[in-house]
C-alpha cells in the first residue's frame, strides 16, 4: 500500500536523497514488522522472507525512476502546447548543463546535490545516480550525434587530463568555475 501511494505522486513531489533513503528505512521496517504477523494473516507473501519466496522491498529510487518516465511519456504523448513547453524545457536544461544527449545529462545531474524542478531532470537524475540508461520520448531527440563533442564532455576531458598535471587545489577552483569559463568560450 506505502509503495503504490508513493509511485501515485513521486512525479510531483521533489524528493532528497536523504528522504528517499528515509523512506526505504522505514519500508524496511514496515517489512521485517510484517514478519511477526500471524501465518492466517491475508499478506502471507508479503510477511515470508525474500529467501522464502516472500516479495523484496524496492528502494524508492526505482520506483520514481519508473513513475518519472511514465509522467515523462505523458507530457510529450499528444502534439500540443505542454509537449512544446516540455521541449523548450528539455533544450534549456542541455544548454545549462552543456549536454548534447541523455547519458550526458543524466551524469552531470546525479552528480548535483538536490533534484531540479524540472521532471525530465529528475528522471535523468535518478537514472544517473542508479546507473540506468533511460531513453527519453523521440521528440525530445535534440538531433546531436553522441560522438559530437559536448561542453560536458570537453569538461570531463580537461578534468582528467588536469587532474594529472596541476595539484588539487587548482583542480578544484577550475571544477567550480567550470560553468563560467564555458559560458565566456560560448
Amino acid at each position: 500500500v506505502a509503495s503504490s501511494r508513493f509511485t501515485y505522486s513521486a512525479p510531483l513531489v521533489r524528493w532528497t536523497d536523504s528522504e528517499l533513503d528515509r523512506l526505504h528505512k522505514i519500508w524496511l521496517r514496515m517489512h521485517r514488522a510484517a514478519w511477526k504477523l500471524p501465518s492466517g494473516y491475508p499478506a502471507a507473501p508479503f510477511t515470508m522472507p525474500t529467501s522464502s519466496g516472500g516479495c523484496p522491498v524496492v528502494h524508492p529510487k526505482v520506483l520514481l525512476l519508473q513513475a518519472l518516465s511514465r509522467h515523462v511519456e505523458t507530457l510529450t504523448a499528444l502534439p500540443d502546447a505542454l509537449q512544446m513547453e516540455t521541449v523548450s524545457r528539455f533544450r534549456r536544461l542541455c544548454d545549462d548543463c552543456g549536454c548534447h544527449n541523455e547519458a550526458e545529462l543524466s551524469l552531470q545531474l546525479a552528480r548535483e546535490r538536490f533534484p531540479r524542478a524540472c521532471p525530465i531532470a529528475r528522471l535523468l537524475r535518478v537514472a544517473g545516480q542508479l546507473g540506468t540508461r533511460v531513453r527519453l520520448p523521440t521528440c525530445l531527440a535534440l538531433g546531436k550525434s553522441v560522438r559530437e563533442t559536448s561542453w560536458f564532455a570537453m569538461g570531463e576531458r580537461m578534468m582528467n587530463t588536469v587532474d594529472r598535471i596541476i595539484h588539487a587545489r587548482d583542480l578544484d577552483m577550475v571544477k567550480s568555475s567550470w560553468n563560467a569559463i564555458r559560458k565566456h568560450l560560448r
